[in-house]
């Protein structure tokens, strides 16, 4: 197990490593690695008391960068982090490893407590008791991560992906909402207790409420208090995304997978169209295509026109693989191509399912069966690391988080009707010409002029008199 030890401005680490050499669990099993965050402070010297695997690493930035590179110097199967002033409790290793030991999707949070009040995080804990222990616990239970004084394992961590070092304040918040969307159960363990010695108030500067906000589709009011942050790949002269009607940003809190293999421009257009109107504007579209074997196939050419049709579409990606998750966004919506969605279809399914609680919600049209899926991505990653062979996706979400089914009511979701005859078929508007016969080619005006002055010369001839 790896004990990450962040420290800044060259604190002192004679309590924290001495509380860690005082650990029950055994010694023989535990790494600890302290991260020096601060360029300009001396390395601190080792103190007698401590663990037996101890080292110092440095590293360029802060404590949230600190606790990243951490994790990459050391290899063990299970990561813990604390703070240069947090003071861990005798049984505070042992009560995390009993949990990751058991099982590697967990992700244990431990109860730091300070020296001037009770305990440091007191929504946190109000949340944990007012929903037993976050066994009940709605959609928003990621709030209660908090990275000093938690553990996960190291497959989990990088299945999420990681800390991210460039969120100082609120980098817990986030690697929280990964974990939680990947499926993770976070398990309040009481007895991993740590007093903090220092301040642990922190306030969030402008250009981390920005990254949370891209980042982090939920909670709701992050995005509507903050700009999205600028990407590089956007060219300077593009239009500003908050004057527009689309979202611009990274992780959209609903993910659209529509398969537009072999369908028609036309009911493709028609199907994006009605998903993109939608009331709920933090959604964004997976087109999905089987890639063509043949450059001149129909379908190739039909795909063409589409993706020109979308090119200045933001929201809007072509694939051809499916996704299997919407991971990291909340929810994956699935949709066949021959269906169109109302404006509220969308927003009274999300309702549904936040109110439910439910992993997947599937809206059924009398004498059609099922047409539309909303899976919650957790509930999904959840189930795919728990099927078997034999079990489909829809079971397994059943058995693990539960699923509902809402009745479309009239005008929710409207079948595409085909168009009237191929042939007559047209892309954009009308042109003024349409009843005229069609534009010839160059060669065949040239070989008409050329007939034509064949004929004249012979009415020429004739007319001649003979000699």
């Amino acid at each position: 197990m790896t004990v990450v030890v962040a420290i800044e401005g060259g604190g002192s680490l004679a309590a924290a490593l001495a509380a860690l050499a005082g650990q029950t669990y055994p010694a023989h099993l535990l790494d600890v690695v302290v991260v020096v965050a601060d360029d300009r402070c001396l390395t601190p010297a080792m103190p007698a008391l401590r663990p037996p695997n101890c080292r110092i690493v440095r590293c360029h930035g802060g404590r949230a960068a600190a606790r990243a590179h951490g994790v990459e110097q050391s290899s063990g199967a299970i990561v813990c982090w604390l703070d240069g002033d947090i003071i861990a409790g005798p049984r505070h290793i042992e009560a995390h490893a009993r949990w990751l030991h058991a099982h590697t999707a967990l992700a244990t949070i431990g109860r730091v407590w300070t020296a001037q009040a009770e305990h440091a995080r007191p929504g946190q804990q109000r949340m944990i008791q007012r929903t037993g222990g976050l066994r009940t616990v709605d959609h928003l239970g990621f709030e209660a991560f908090t990275v000093p004084g938690a553990a996960v394992s190291r497959s989990l961590y990088k299945q999420v992906g990681g800390l991210d070092p460039t969120i100082t304040t609120g980098q817990g918040l986030e690697f929280g909402y990964r974990l939680w969307q990947a499926g993770a159960v976070l398990v309040p363990e009481p007895r991993a207790t740590a007093c903090a010695t220092g301040s642990q108030a922190t306030r969030r500067s402008p250009s981390d409420s920005a990254r949370l906000a891209d980042r982090m589709p939920q909670p709701r009011w992050l995005r509507d208090h903050a700009t999205p942050e600028p990407r590089s790949d956007t060219p300077r002269d593009a239009p500003d995304p908050t004057t527009e009607g689309s979202t611009a940003r990274g992780v959209p809190l609903v993910r659209a997978v529509v398969p537009v293999s072999g369908a028609p421009f036309e009911r493709v257009r028609d199907c994006l169209d009605h998903v993109l109107a939608a009331n709920e504007r933090d959604l964004h579209v997976t087109a999905v295509h089987a890639p063509s074997t043949h450059p001149r196939d129909d379908g190739d050419w039909e795909l063409r026109l589409t993706q020109a049709h979308f090119m200045d579409e933001r929201r809007v990606t072509f694939s051809a693989v499916a996704p299997t998750t919407a991971f990291p966004s909340p929810y994956l919506l699935e949709l066949p191509v021959d269906w169109a969605l109302a404006p509220h279809t969308v927003t009274k399914m999300l309702a549904h399912a936040d109110r439910t609680r439910a992993g997947l919600v599937e809206l059924t049209v009398p004498g059609h069966g099922t047409v539309v899926r909303l899976w919650r991505t957790r509930a999904l990653c959840r189930g795919l690391r728990v099927r078997h062979a034999a079990e489909s996706r829809a079971e397994v979400v059943t058995a693990v988080h539960g699923r509902r089914r809402l009745r479309a009511a009239r005008g929710d979701v409207t079948p595409i009707r085909p168009p009237e005859g191929t042939e007559a078929r047209r892309v954009g508007p009308v042109p003024p010409d349409a009843g005229a016969e069609p534009r010839r080619p160059r060669w065949w005006n040239l070989a008409a002029r050329l007939g034509q002055a064949r004929s004249a010369i012979r009415r020429i001839r004739a007319r001649r008199p003979s000699s």
